[in-house]
C-alpha cells in the first residue's frame, strides 16, 4: 500500500514537473515572440537620423562671397605696385602711402617747374625790353623826284606819345655859317604836334610832293625841313637830345652818304629802316652799315613809296 501510495506521488509529480515545463515552454515562446514583434517596431525610430540633414544651413558660408569688394584694389593700378594686393586688406593702406608719396613728388616737380615759369617770365620780360621802343624814330626816308620828299616816324614804345616834346632839324650843306649844324636857324627846325597812337606812323611830306598824298599827315609848308636833298642830315629830337638821325652835322665836304652799301643812297633813293630796328640810333655809321646784313635800312628805287605810312 505504502508503495502503491508511493509510485503515486511519484507520477504526480512527474505530471507536475511535466506540467511545469510545458508551461515554462510556452512561456518563452511567448516572451521571444513579444520581445521579436516589440523591439522591431521601436527600430522605426532610427529615422530620427534625418534631422542631420539640417547642417545643409552650413551653405550660408557662401556670404563669404562679399570679400569680393577687395576687388577695389584695383585702384593700385597705378604703376605696377599692385603686387601687394596680395594683402586685400593692407593694400589700402600701401596705396594711400604710395598716392601720398607721388603727390609729394608731384608737387616738389610742380613747385620746380614753377620756378622754370618764374625764369621764363623773367625771359620774357627781358625780351620785352628789347621789343619796346624808348622813343620815336625814323622809319622811312624819301628823296625822289623834284619835290617828293618825305619822312616817316614811328611809335613803338607800347602807349601813346605826346609829339610835341619832339622836333626835327636838318643840317643844311649849303650853310657855311656857323656852318652845318642840327638846326642851324628856325627855318631848319620843325617842331611836332598832336598826339601820335602806339604802333602808328606819321609821314611828313614837302608841301610839293606830288606822288600819294593821302599819306600825308603833314604837308610842311612852314619850314625848309621838308627841302631836303641827298647831302642834308636830318635829326629826331627829344627836347634838346638827340635820339635818331639820318646823315651828320658839319659834313664836310657834303655827301650823298652810302647806306648797305649802296653808293649816294641817300639821294635819288628810298630808305626803308628794317623792322628788326626798335630804337633810334645817334651812330650813323653803324645805322647805315656797309652791307644788307649790317645795316639798319633797305635802299629802295626812286619814287618807291609802297610801304610809306605802314610799318
Amino acid at each position: 500500500m505504502k508503495r502503491f501510495f508511493y509510485s503515486i506521488m511519484v507520477i504526480g509529480f512527474l505530471f507536475v514537473v511535466a506540467g511545469c515545463d510545458s508551461s515554462s515552454s510556452k512561456t518563452d515562446d511567448d516572451l521571444i515572440n513579444d520581445a521579436d514583434i516589440g523591439d522591431t517596431g521601436n527600430t522605426g525610430n532610427t529615422g530620427d537620423t534625418g534631422d542631420t540633414g539640417n547642417t545643409g544651413n552650413t551653405g550660408d558660408t557662401g556670404n563669404t562671397g562679399n570679400t569680393g569688394d577687395t576687388g577695389n584694389t584695383g585702384d593700385t593700378g597705378n604703376t605696377g605696385d599692385t603686387g601687394n594686393t596680395g594683402n586685400t586688406g593692407d593694400t589700402g593702406t600701401d596705396t594711400d602711402e604710395m598716392d601720398d608719396a607721388d603727390t609729394g613728388d608731384t608737387v616738389a616737380d610742380i613747385d620746380e617747374m614753377d620756378d622754370t615759369d618764374t625764369d621764363i617770365d623773367e625771359i620774357d620780360d627781358t625780351d620785352t625790353g628789347d621789343t619796346v621802343a624808348t622813343t620815336l624814330i625814323f622809319t622811312e626816308y624819301v628823296e625822289g623826284t623834284g619835290f617828293n620828299k618825305a619822312i616817316e616816324i614811328y611809335n613803338g614804345t607800347g602807349a601813346s606819345v605826346d609829339m610835341s616834346a619832339y622836333s626835327i632839324k636838318q643840317a643844311n650843306a649849303g650853310k657855311t655859317s656857323p656852318g652845318k649844324i642840327w638846326g642851324e636857324s628856325a627855318d631848319f627846325v620843325l617842331d611836332l604836334t598832336g598826339s601820335l597812337a602806339d604802333g602808328d606812323t606819321y609821314v611828313i611830306c614837302n608841301k610839293d610832293y606830288a606822288l600819294d598824298v593821302t599819306v600825308c599827315d603833314l604837308v610842311d609848308d612852314s619850314t625848309s625841313v621838308m627841302s631836303f636833298n641827298g647831302n642834308d642830315g636830318l635829326a629826331l629830337f627829344n627836347g634838346t637830345t638827340i635820339v635818331d638821325q639820318i646823315g651828320v652835322e658839319l659834313s664836310d665836304p657834303a655827301i650823298n652818304w652810302a647806306i648797305a652799301g649802296v653808293d649816294e643812297a641817300t639821294k635819288d633813293h628810298t630808305l626803308v629802316r628794317k623792322a628788326t630796328v626798335i630804337n633810334g640810333s645817334t651812330d650813323w655809321a653803324a645805322s647805315a652799315g656797309t652791307t644788307d646784313e649790317n645795316s639798319e635800312w633797305i635802299v629802295s628805287a626812286k619814287d618807291d613809296v609802297t610801304s610809306l605810312g605802314s610799318r
